[in-house]
This record gives structure tokens, C-alpha cells and sequence, in this order.
């Protein structure tokens, strides 16, 4: 017989459940990390993109004083 007593099953069944929480917070820890991760990327282009349309709009200014 694999348990000898009611007590090593609980512990046995504790030691599980705790483990079974350990592992889903982490996923879930991952989880949320991965979504700053992309929000976070997703940030950083649009900055990009906006300094690449400010840039572009200097440009041109300067290019129609240039003409004017």
C-alpha cells in the first residue's frame, strides 16, 4: 500500500495542491510579464513613428522655405 496513514495523505494532497498554486501563479506571473513586454514594445513604436512624422514634417518645412 502506498500511504500508511490518513496524515500522509493529506500531506501528500497539501504538498500537491501547493504546488498546483506555485505552478499557476507563475504562469500567470508570466503571463502578465509578456503583455508589459508587448505593451511596452508597442509604447516604443509609436514613439518611434512619431518622432519619424516629426522629423519628415521638418523636412519638408525646410524644404518649402528652401522654395518660398
Amino acid at each position: 500500500m502506498l500511504f500508511k496513514s490518513n496524515l500522509t495523505k493529506v500531506n501528500v494532497s497539501f504538498a500537491i495542491s501547493v504546488f498546483g498554486g506555485l505552478g499557476m501563479f507563475l504562469v500567470a506571473k508570466f503571463r502578465i510579464d509578456d503583455r508589459r513586454v508587448e505593451l511596452l514594445r508597442a509604447k516604443r513604436k509609436l514613439k518611434d513613428q512619431a518622432q519619424e512624422a516629426q522629423k519628415r514634417a521638418e523636412a519638408e518645412a525646410a524644404a518649402e522655405a528652401e522654395m518660398g
